[in-house]
């Protein structure tokens, strides 16, 4: 029997939420929520999506993500191998039935051709005008009378170039983030556009991210997390279960 469904709406009856607030606080579509806790899962776009807005309700909600997630997966197996026809079946009048792999490895050799035609057409032509490059690169032997003053003309001054080097502007500070936990919070953090983590922080612990132009932190208990950025004390992110997603570029 599932219970999945009725785990998430009983959690969000005793926050004392409507789906209307929880849409807007999870901005996840008031639709699927209603379809997460009916167990319609038809009515969701695919699993991948799902589980994404299992975990995020669940933050929520102040449920384990994990145990949402093991609830769903015991409840709703990946039944994806399930979806390959037998080798059996065999439409009348075709003789030859070309899979989704097939047409893609088809299309790469395709690919692979042409961009070898070409690479072939390209090496021919320089081949070709090679010679004549070199030809009209032959150089011409000019008489350069020695004059011994040419050699005193230059002064050792002209060769302290590295003083005129460009120290390290400040303005090239990197993006650093510390966040501090106070509450249980679900965290994922992004460097540099590339996710770094993502996970459930324990009260207490504190993580250190360092970009070179920014940190994006998506917080699921944001009055949980206090943030210190680039040596400066920013506060708590927001309120207790409220989830905020947060920026900070470099100076």
């Amino acid at each position: 029997m599932a219970q999945l469904g009725e785990m998430l709406r009983s959690a969000r009856e005793l926050k004392g939420v409507s789906l209307a607030q929880a849409e807007a606080a999870t901005m996840i579509r008031r639709a699927y929520l209603q379809a997460l806790e009916d167990d319609e899962h038809v009515l969701l776009p695919g699993a991948v999506y799902t589980k994404g807005f299992l975990r995020n309700y669940a933050v929520y909600l102040g449920l384990d993500p994990n145990h949402v997630l093991s609830v769903y997966h015991r409840e709703h197996p990946d039944r994806t191998e399930d979806v390959v026809a037998p080798s059996s079946i065999n439409p009348r009048g075709t003789s030859q039935l070309v899979s989704g792999g097939t047409l893609a490895s088809l299309l790469l050799v395709v690919v692979v051709g042409i961009f070898s035609v070409y690479a072939y057409r390209q090496v021919q032509s320089f081949r070709q005008t090679a010679p004549t490059a070199a030809e009209a690169f032959v150089p011409t032997p000019t008489a350069i009378p020695p004059t011994p003053t040419a050699i005193a003309t230059v002064a050792p001054e002209a060769t302290a170039q590295p003083s005129e080097q460009i120290e390290p502007s400040d303005a090239l500070v990197a993006a650093e983030v510390t966040a501090k936990i106070t509450q249980d919070a679900w965290l994922q953090v992004q460097v540099d556009g590339q996710q770094k983590f993502e996970g459930i922080l324990k009260a207490g612990q504190t993580q250190t991210w360092k970009g070179n132009d920014d940190v994006f932190v998506w917080a699921g208990n944001a009055g949980g997390v206090s943030i210190v950025f680039n040596g400066k004390d920013m506060g708590t992110l927001g309120s207790a279960g409220q989830v905020v997603r947060r920026d900070f570029r470099k100076a």
